[in-house]
């Protein structure tokens, strides 16, 4: 088939012409064997191992639908050598002219689409202008692509303007085969027809335009062919670089087509009306699945499977063969398998055949065996039924995959669709708050951003007919921005529920708007177990006064508290950032009175609780007051406080002592606290009057003040008491989600142990007082003075105990604050044996809580490192507990002889931290019965297991010190030796240890030895 037309056609194959074959090839053979491959190509078939015709040949045809990895460079522009791979066109549209034929021919106008060539009446894209100017039709699909691309060569034709005319291409398809049929192709160059895999049709070389028709009937035996049968179709076609490209095919071979479409369809199970994907159900009702198969092909289709998954881990599997079924086991989507369910086949909109109810899966599986679906005929399988259930304030996308699969022709087919419904249930909401302040509550996120409904929603508004009891609610901004301000009015000690209207519209895919019914949200909030109300708190409190004013004292200013959601954040109940920087007055101002002769002012409040703090000034113009309270349960009681302080903290000597001209303004102070009501309601009255024999001569004497600056009340709703009735369980569950619940409260004041001494290898319980006024850290005796009921650090001032917790206990917080105006006290809060923290600054004198239950277990040091004259106060030890406590939930503060040393040294570190000493060496030996310790000369001390050694030898070769300690204590509790090392100068270095294997006598306590090791530890500590 090689025309003599192309006897002068240029060759563009010139570096392969020049490469191996031209008389002066660069490369050229090393054989000429035309049907062997050489053993180099064999081992590695590259553009670089060609040796032969028969390589090169198997090369270039093995590389023609893929991009050549050998390159050349011609006229500097580097490119590959063979072939450059151009992914563009997937499918070839042949024309049918309504008799079963089926034709393209490039003579016509032809479409380049992007993906598809076609027979277009009004495309030019097939329409050039030859070397005499006269338009012709050709076929160039990858103009300016590959080696014609612009970075290349750019015309790859003799055409007048450029053309890519070099290229391959190969399509591949399916048919049914029948005896009749025929392929014809006309054109030029190269063409393949292969069928099942067998060479039918060959018009191989470069030439011009060819034609040629095969007859399938006389390929048939050769090709394997059935009538009836599913056949394989690959055809190839190569442009070799003529000066016109042709391209012609007809046939009345018919594609096979096998096809599938899969769908489904969910009703509403109780009015049949369809639920269309993407659209709103309410979470009461169920939905059934309808699932469809559909054969879009022009076969029949056979051994059909389904595979229906969802977003909840349902799994459900029917095919020929079996059935199963996979429980998610996801409460928001109950799926019901068990059937009955209804399988038939629709033939047309309005007729159906095999018909058929299956009771469960098993009889849908021995169903599927009998089914073969003729092209356009739809398969129905229905009965799955789903319950869905999203949580309370939320629409839950529910999220349903179908996957088919059948069988046409030989060919696997499978599709897949999906079903989306939004399930909405927005009839409540768990989102509940705690007031443990008497501010007012600002709630700027009312709706979480992942939720579904907050999309959704499009209005809110306050809910009508709502009375409050304890406060009052406003809504300000819109939609999602809505935030609700809860003010109180009255002191709260139960449950204010507050209801909202929501609107929630949802839009479906193709932009259709559903808006839902009007849905409620309801906001709760309850009392902490402790509420703090300021002086100025609504009419809590009301001030009278006979001869006397009460006064504002101080700016008052505005502050909200936290919104404390509960169970988020980490809520401490007591703390909240409106009060860091109230270093005198609680929010700035207090109520002040000057009382003298015979007059007198009363504050008086009311509170349901278990008790209450009141919070003043103790200062040097303060005086005595009395505290009468009555409950309704009967109780009454008064009590007399004097809360003057007149008082100094001498740096020097250590001492507290009586200067009531200079001594320092305490604020915030808790001057009397009535703890462990009955759980009731109580009436107080404040008294304050002024007499002789209560005065320390303030204001000169004759009168003196009072201010009340703000109320505790704790256990407002007696869920502690565990008398909150019916909502006793909710408060329990609300406190125990934040770890606040059935809190005590120990006043850390009154366990300070007051004497140094300690019994041997026992501990008492309490803490104790550590003083760094001096620099020279000492165990001290705690002095206080004034009616508080709290403990006081001065700068350099410590505290110190084993903590100890078991049980149920859910958290372990300490209160602190700084009580001196204008002056920062700083705390560290540490466990001995671990790195001090920086030290928080405490710039307000409102208690602030502060957990340190992971310090629980070990000795725990309190230190002021604040400024020079600033006081940190420490009020309660509060515990909580996870469940209410029994007798082995349990929490003490202990010190024993060995603990009180390390605090005592860790407070020193903290004071005067050492120089590390770095030793040129330090080797510890065990051996037998003694301890060796090898030092270099620039150690002048040495410290074994605390035990202080002096005595050393020098070695006279080396000059290092040799020191030596007999083995006087128990070793199998601590089977190590612990070696310090001292320079002149006192810096110590890193502990050394050893390890010590007890044998012989080594075991036996030595007499005395804990008397003598507590004796020189202290003689090294404090001198």
């Amino acid at each position: 088939y090689n025309s003599a037309d192309m006897a002068n056609v240029q060759n563009f194959n010139d570096v392969i012409y020049n490469t191996f074959i031209a008389t002066n090839a660069t490369k050229g053979f090393k054989s000429n064997s035309t049907t062997s491959m050489s053993a180099a190509f064999t081992a590695a078939q590259t553009w670089d191992n060609i040796q032969c015709p028969y390589d090169l040949a198997y090369y270039l045809l093995n590389n023609l639908f893929r991009e050549d990895q050998a390159t050349v460079t011609i006229n500097g522009k580097t490119m590959p050598i063979n072939g450059i791979y151009v992914d563009k066109y997937k499918s070839l549209v042949l024309v049918s002219d309504g008799n079963g034929v089926y034709s393209l021919n490039a003579k016509n106008a032809l479409r380049y689409g992007d993906t598809t060539i076609y027979e277009d009446d009004t495309s030019t894209d097939n329409t050039y202008k030859n070397d005499k100017n006269v338009e012709e039709k050709h076929f160039y699909p990858l103009d300016g692509l590959g080696y014609d691309a612009p970075d290349y060569f750019g015309d790859t034709t003799d055409m007048t303007t450029g053309r890519n005319g070099n290229f391959a291409m190969v399509s591949e398809a399916q048919f049914v085969y029948n005896p009749n049929q025929y392929f014809t192709f006309s054109g030029d160059d190269d063409v393949y027809l292969y069928i099942n895999g067998v060479l039918a049709l060959d018009l191989g070389g470069a030439h011009g335009v060819c034609t040629k028709t095969v007859k399938l009937s006389d390929v048939a035996a050769k090709c394997g062919l059935t009538a009836g049968k599913v056949a394989d179709f690959k055809f190839f076609y190569m442009e070799r670089n003529s000066s016109a490209s042709n391209f012609s095919i007809k046939t009345n071979i018919e594609l096979a087509t096998p096809a599938i479409s899969v769908d489904k369809k969910a009703y509403n199970a109780t009015n049949g009306i369809e639920v269309n994907s993407g659209s709103a159900l309410h979470t009461s009702v169920d939905v059934i699945y309808d699932l469809m198969v559909t054969n879009k092909g022009n076969l029949p289709m056979t051994d059909i499977s389904f595979v229906d998954t969802d977003n909840c881990g349902n799994r459900i599997e029917f095919n020929g063969t079996e059935s199963k079924f996979v429980n998610g086991n996801n409460s928001k989507a109950v799926i019901n398998a068990g059937g009955p369910f209804t399988a038939w086949i629709q033939i047309s909109d309005t007729a159906v055949r095999n018909g058929q109810t299956c009771a469960d899966l098993a009889e849908v599986t021995a169903y599927l065996t009998t089914v073969e679906l003729a092209p356009g005929e739809t398969l129905h399988i229905k009965g799955i039924r789903c319950n869905l259930t999203p949580d309370n304030n939320s629409v839950f996308k529910y999220e349903n995959n179908l996957n088919a699969k059948g069988t046409a022709g030989g060919i696997d087919l499978a599709g897949t669709t999906m079903h989306e419904i939004y399930s909405f249930e927005i009839n409540d909401t768990s989102r509940a708050y705690v007031v443990d302040f008497g501010l007012p509550l600002r709630i700027t996120e009312l709706f979480d951003s992942n939720v579904a409904a907050t999309a959704l929603v499009t209005d809110v508004k306050l809910a009508k007919d709502q009375t409050f009891r304890y406060g009052t609610v406003e809504l300000v901004g819109n939609k999602t921005d809505a935030q609700l301000i809860y003010t109180l009015n009255k002191t709260i000690h139960g449950a204010e529920v507050i209801t909202l209207d929501i609107e929630l519209t949802i839009t479906l895919a193709d932009g259709t708007q559903i808006k839902l019914p009007t849905a409620q949200k309801h906001i709760t909030i309850i009392p902490a177990t402790t509420v703090y109300y300021e002086d100025t708190f609504s009419d809590f409190i009301r001030f009278e006064d006979s001869g006397c004013s009460w006064t504002t004292d101080g700016t008052t200013v505005s502050k909200e508290q936290s919104a404390d959601r509960i169970a988020h954040s980490g809520n401490v109940y007591g703390y909240d950032q409106a009060y860091d920087t109230m270093s005198k007055f609680s929010l700035g101002s207090a109520h002040k009175v000057t009382v003298s002769g015979g007059n007198y002012a009363t504050a008086k409040f009311s509170f349901y609780g278990t008790g209450f703090d009141v919070i003043s000034a103790t200062t040097n113009t303060s005086g005595t007051i009395v505290v009468s309270v009555t409950g309704e349960n009967g109780y009454s009681k008064n009590y007399l406080v004097d809360t003057y302080y007149g008082y100094t903290y001498d740096s020097v000597t250590g001492k507290w002592t009586p200067a009531p001209n200079d001594a320092k303004a305490l604020w915030q102070i808790p001057v009397m606290k009535v703890a462990n009501l009955d759980y009731g309601k109580y009436d107080v009255t404040i008294t304050v009057a002024y007499a002789d024999f209560f005065s320390h001569g303030q204001n000169g004497g004759g009168s003196y003040d009072f201010w009340l600056d703000a109320v505790r009340i704790y256990d407002p709703a007696g869920a502690v008491a565990g008398v909150a009735g019916g909502s006793q369980e909710n408060y329990e569950n609300a406190y125990k989600a934040d770890g606040e619940c059935w809190p005590t409260y120990m006043e850390l004041r009154d366990m300070i142990i007051r004497d140094k001494s300690f019994a041997v290898d026992s501990a008492a319980n309490g803490m104790i007082f550590i003083d760094g006024q001096t620099g020279n850290v000492s165990m001290a005796d705690y002095t206080s003075y004034g009616p508080n009921n709290e403990l006081y650090l001065a700068n350099g001032q410590a505290v110190a105990f084993r903590l100890n917790a078991a049980g149920n206990v859910a958290d372990i917080q300490i209160a602190l604050k700084n009580i001196v105006e204008g002056k920062n006290a700083s705390c560290k809060i540490f466990a001995v044996g671990s790195e001090p923290e920086n030290g928080t600054v405490l710039a307000t004198a409102t208690d602030m809580y502060r957990s340190i239950k992971d310090l629980n277990g070990k000795t725990v040091v309190i230190m002021n490192v604040g400024d020079a004259d600033s006081i940190l106060s420490i009020t309660n030890l509060k515990v909580t507990y996870s469940e209410k406590p029994g007798a082995t939930d349990t929490l003490s503060l202990t010190m024993d002889e060995k603990s009180a040393l390390a605090a005592l040294s860790a407070v020193d570190e903290v004071l005067n931290p050492k120089t590390p000493f770095e030793p040129g060496k330090v080797d510890v030996r065990v051996e037998d019965k003694d301890i060796t310790v090898i030092t270099s000369p620039d150690v002048d001390g040495i410290e074994i297991d605390g035990e202080k050694v002096t005595d050393f030898t020098v070695d006279s070769e080396t000059g290092n010190r040799i020191w030596k300690k007999p083995i006087d204590r128990i070793l199998k509790d601590n089977p190590e030796i612990s070696v310090v090392a001292r320079d002149s100068n006192g810096n110590v270095s890193a502990p050394v240890t050893a390890p010590v294997v007890a044998g012989g006598s080594i075991g036996a306590l030595i007499g005395g030895f804990i008397g003598r090791l507590i004796k020189n530890i202290l003689s090294v500590l404090f001198g």
